[in-house]
């Protein structure tokens, strides 16, 4: 709790007096730091804590991707990062660690110089997410440890691990806070983000190699989308794909936490999935309805307008295939009050007749199940669309969290292929 909340405080300070030398007339971003001050302690709880904690900068560099010809003036300039990170090592205390093949929990700050600072300004970025082990050189999956089966049976100390490389896949999401924003006066330019605070989503993959007791080397990809999910127009959104290098370092070294006995840490259902590997799950096969009901706020071309309120009720059937898979098929109903507004606007005559904004579809989807939490991705197509003006099919992204055997909330991206549509604010019932 203390490590992250000195951690955090280190990072904003590092790019306050960055942003400070680049461009010492601008000294907004505050806002943003005392959210992240008093935020990150917060989810940066954990029961684990012995756990060995690293941490990482890294630097990054990359391009604007042109995803739409209305972006085009925009997408010239070459954005330059760097991330201070904090990654607390799992060490199979939870079923899904080893599942996941011993993830790191990480934190990271970044700060965006995005090579417009006129237009696009800067970016303040935290993201939380995960680093799931892709591949490794070795059958020992923990860095900076001894076997870990082993260490889970006898309870021993964390130490050195035979295990010299391995390929990481990280999935985040976060908040950013920019410098600059839409203003239709002084920055009418700016058609990629018109609030100040938006959304993060976040995928990288990463080589990560041991070259000492203490420090690796990491080199990857990554790909950085911000939006505020059109709760405000303009909402293009901005694509960066980077290319990164960094270090990480760990104070334990040899040292670290303990991993604590299997038979102490988990209940019976949890043992029986690790002992199973990841295909056998409690309850495998079983299929439950989850039935939900969710809203949504967003707004329409010409921008400053009104905000409109989108209503949305899902029944879908869920199947456990393994320990961590879940696949659902179902049905979506939409009532988006905006669309009102777009048919009108688009007929020139409709004789009296009070327009229909009611749209359904089927979809199918999946979730990716970290405990509690699941990450949402469903595919979906309209059988029901009186107002032709989107693409047939759509997209739901988010995340979901059980609160409760029987209860669930969460937050998810509709999108139409690359155009978001809104952010949805969803709780249901799962039977």
């Amino acid at each position: 709790m203390r490590l992250i909340y000195s951690f955090t405080c280190i990072a904003l300070l590092v790019g306050r007096v960055w942003r400070s030398v680049l461009y010492p007339a601008n000294r907004r971003g505050y806002a943003l730091c005392a959210y992240l001050l008093i935020i990150l302690p917060c989810i940066g709880q954990d029961k684990d804590d012995k756990a060995p904690w690293l941490f990482g900068l890294t630097t990054h560099y990359g391009f604007i991707w042109q995803h739409s010809p209305k972006m085009a003036h925009l997408a010239t300039s070459h954005p330059l990062a760097v991330e201070l990170s904090l990654h607390k090592q799992t060490t199979g205390n939870r079923a899904w660690h080893k599942l996941y093949n011993y993830p790191q929990i990480s934190y990271s700050f970044f700060y965006f110089n995005l090579g417009n600072p006129e237009v696009l300004g800067d970016a303040y970025t935290a993201v939380f997410y995960l680093n799931v082990p892709l591949r490794l050189s070795s059958p020992h999956p923990l860095p900076f440890s001894t076997g870990v089966e082993r260490g889970e049976r006898e309870g021993r100390k964390i130490g050195r691990t035979s295990s010299r490389a391995r390929l990481n896949l990280r999935i985040g999401t976060g908040l950013v806070y920019h410098t600059k924003k839409f203003d239709r006066i002084e920055n009418h330019k700016n058609n990629l983000f018109s609030t100040s605070i938006n959304g993060v989503m976040q995928g990288k993959i990463e080589y990560d190699k041991k070259i000492s007791d203490k420090i690796s080397f990491q080199a990857g990809i990554m790909i950085t989308h911000f939006s505020n999910g059109a709760i405000k127009m303009p909402n293009l959104g901005i694509n960066i794909p980077t290319a990164n290098v960094g270090i990480r370092y760990s104070p334990g070294g040899k040292g670290g936490g303990k991993v604590p006995p299997l038979g102490r840490t988990m209940s019976s259902g949890h043992r029986a999935s690790i002992a199973g590997g990841r295909g056998a799950v409690r309850g495998a096969g079983r299929v439950k309805i989850n039935l939900a009901m969710g809203f949504a706020v967003k707004e329409i071309y010409p921008t400053g307008g009104r905000k409109y309120f989108a209503a949305i009720v899902s029944a879908y059937a869920a199947r456990n295939m393994s320990a961590i898979n879940k696949l659902c098929v179902g049905i979506d109903g939409f009532y988006d009050s905006s669309l009102k507004q777009e048919i009108i606007k688009d007929s020139l005559n409709l004789n009296g007749a009070t327009p229909d904004i009611k749209r359904a579809g089927m979809i199918i989807g999946h979730e990716l199940m970290v405990g509690k939490l699941s990450m949402i991705t469903h595919f979906g197509a309209y059988f029901y669309r009186p107002y032709k003006k989107h693409r047939p099919f759509y997209q739901r992204y988010g995340l979901k969290y059980q609160f409760s055997k029987t209860f669930f909330g969460g937050f998810y991206l509709k999108a139409h292929l690359g155009s978001a549509d809104y952010v949805e604010w969803s709780f249901g019932i799962q039977i």
